[in-house]
Parts: C-alpha cells; structure tokens; sequence
C-alpha cells in the first residue's frame, strides 16, 4: 500500500532534510590551534570529555587537566587533529592543530621609486605570509647633494656653494 503525501508534508520532508545535513556539517567543522615548538597552550571544551584521541602524538600531545581543559605540548613541526569523546564515546569536539615553525620574522621589499612604500611578509624557513603594504604619495626626501631626475641638484643646496676642488 503506497500514501500519498500531500504538498505540506513534501516542504516539512525537504526541511527536515536541510536541518539534518545543516548540524552535520557544522559538527564536522573543527576549530584549528596554531602552536609554535617550544611554547605550550592550553583547550577547553564546552562539555566534559573522558578520552582524548590524537591524531599523530609526534606531533603534538594533549594532557588533561581536568574533564574539560588540557595542556598542549607541540613536539614537532606539522599538522594533526585532535578528537575528544564524553563517557558514552560521542565526540564533545574536535581540533585541527598545526604545529609551526618558531623562528619567524619580518621581511620588508621596499618599492624602488617610492622608498618610503613597502610591502611586509612574515617568513619562516618553508614559506612567507603577507602581512601588510605600505604605500607612499610622495617619493622619499633625498640626502643632501643627490640628484633627482627633475633638477641637476637637489633643492637644499645652492649650487653657488658647491666646491670645486682643481685637478693636478
């Protein structure tokens, strides 16, 4: 015996089916904790957990401090995930964690024309991250006794007072 449902029912069906793939998508998003080598940090979670599952435990390791918080302790560079279970094994929440390199620093490419623009990156061993740009107006002020391409010396000299020192 086949029921036919109305049209009331088929946007309820359709709803139903939307909420559903809604909250599993959600669920699956996890959170990422960036850490760098020598330097721990702590997570807490919303609801109390009873096992923790490392994904690789050479790279970062998870100690509980009590049923929602623990310490963690990056090992090596790299990426991993953690998964945390409640007492009945469901999953309370998951993080991703990526472990980077620590000895990062600041590399500032200045605009050949406009000294005083620049753009800065964030670089490590492996690779570089854009940080910010600094654009100028206005070229930078040449020293004293340059020349620029608009006059033969630059404007805070008198070219009365230049020296002229003779050849032997």
């Amino acid at each position: 015996m086949v029921a036919k449902l109305g049209p009331q029912f088929a946007g309820v069906f359709v709803a139903a089916i939307f909420v559903a793939a809604t909250s599993a998508c959600a669920e699956e998003a996890a959170k990422t904790v960036v850490l760098r080598p020598n330097f721990i940090s702590t997570f807490t979670t919303d609801r109390p957990f009873k096992t923790i599952m490392i994904g690789n435990s050479k790279i970062v390791d998870a100690t509980a401090q009590d049923d929602r918080t623990v310490v963690l302790t990056p090992h090596a560079v790299g990426e991993t995930n953690i998964i945390f279970l409640d007492e009945r094994n469901v999953r309370v929440t998951s993080i991703n964690v990526l472990v980077e390199e620590g000895a990062a620093s600041r590399v500032k490419i200045h605009n050949k024309k406009l000294v005083t623009s620049f753009t800065v990156y964030r670089c490590s061993e492996n690779r570089c991250e854009y940080v910010e740009e600094i654009t100028a107006k206005e070229p930078a002020e040449l020293p004293r006794g340059h020349l620029n391409q608009n006059q033969n010396v630059n404007e805070n000299i008198n070219s009365t007072t230049i020296e002229q020192t003779p050849r032997q």
